[in-house]
């Protein structure tokens, strides 16, 4: 076969003289902060495929093929959205940072990017089979959940504990930010510390709480000892639509007490002077209503207890006359008829 000479090559060439032959110089050598520019575009977001396009705009014209760019990636490590160039600890840390600053910017950057497999991941996508609520007795388990309703409009949300057994609320709190892992596990010692005593077990949602609910699995162990963790965890995390014994109470919640508070939140702004983008009025609002808020809340939770405080004080001193016997559902209606024969007794000796 005979070989060409180079004229007769050069001649067989589409673009002999073109800007994507080899020239004697680098390109990197031209422009001294392409690494740069790349850079730059990438943390931009601009899509790999439209940098050549940038640069030859920026760059006066100057021509550089994707498969350039994807080299230059490679030899100066440079970050891309696939390849970070951070240890695994630097990317939990950002996420950490992400979801506790704005929970919900990872759903809906992914709502933008792929809205089928967003919706997808979304919890009622999922059919959930209903099942009743079982539990042993009082304090076996407290649920731990929150309440935006009012939140994005008041800016105030609520976060309470409820106990399963009984559907009793425990504690309701209002709280200027629900997602502060902080907030569970302070609502959840004040509980402790309000009844004097801590549950078998607790249940919450898989949010920002759950890291500092974890502990609780130390205290568990040292004022429970008899009580294995690998058989009765101390702590479960479930997905908010298995977390049912909170959920069915936030209902009743938002249509006796807080959808009232938020008519009179909105309708009152224009009479009050409150202007929405001055930063101490914004403030003040937050701490008023917040008030507003806590005051109806615990009104609310002292009306759903077993009687008024005089009642209850009342079945307090009945109890206690008849020796204070061992509260179990065996001897449940016994410890009845015992309160009432001594409150009739009693009843009978006034004059």
């Amino acid at each position: 076969m005979a070989r060409h000479s180079p004229s007769h090559r050069a001649a067989l060439s589409n673009n002999a003289s073109g800007s994507n032959q080899f020239c004697t110089c680098s390109i990197i050598e031209d422009i001294p902060d392409l690494v740069e520019h790349v850079q730059c575009y990438y943390n931009e977001g601009v899509q790999q495929k439209d940098i050549p396009g940038h640069l030859a705009h920026e760059c006066n014209g100057t021509a550089i093929s994707l498969a350039y760019i994807k080299k230059l990636c490679k030899k100066f490590n440079i970050s891309t959205t696939r390849h970070s160039n951070l240890s695994n600890e630097e990317k939990g840390a950002a996420i950490l940072e992400i979801t506790e600053e704005d929970p919900d910017f990872t759903r809906q950057f992914l709502k933008a990017e792929n809205s089928i497999a967003a919706e997808n991941r979304h919890p009622l996508t999922q059919k959930q089979h209903a099942t009743g609520i079982h539990s042993a007795g009082p304090n076996e388990e407290w649920n731990l959940d929150r309440h935006e309703k009012i939140l994005l409009s008041m800016g105030v949300g609520v976060y309470g504990i409820i106990d399963k057994f009984s559907q009793m609320e425990l504690a309701l709190y209002a709280v200027p930010n629900t997602r502060d892992a902080g907030v569970p596990i302070t609502v959840y010692l004040r509980v402790v510390k309000k009844w004097g005593g801590m549950p078998v077990s607790s249940t919450s949602d898989k949010g920002a709480e759950l890291g500092q609910l974890i502990p609780l699995t130390i205290f568990r162990a040292k004022f429970q000892p008899h009580i294995l963790e690998d058989q009765v965890p101390s702590h479960m995390a479930v997905t908010s639509t298995k977390n049912i014994t909170c959920e069915c109470g936030w209902w009743p919640l938002w249509d006796a007490e807080l959808k009232n508070i938020l008519h009179f939140y909105n309708s009152g702004q224009g009479d009050a002077g409150f202007h929405k983008n001055d930063d101490f009025h914004i403030q003040l609002a937050h701490w008023t209503w917040g008030s507003v808020v806590q005051n109806r809340l615990d009104s609310y939770v002292k009306e759903n207890q077993f009687g008024t405080d005089e009642m209850v004080h009342l079945f307090k001193d009945l109890y206690h006359l008849i020796s204070s016997p061992s509260l179990t559902a065996m001897n449940g209606w016994t410890i009845f008829h015992d309160m009432l024969e001594c409150y009739l007794a009693r009843a009978q000796n006034i004059p």
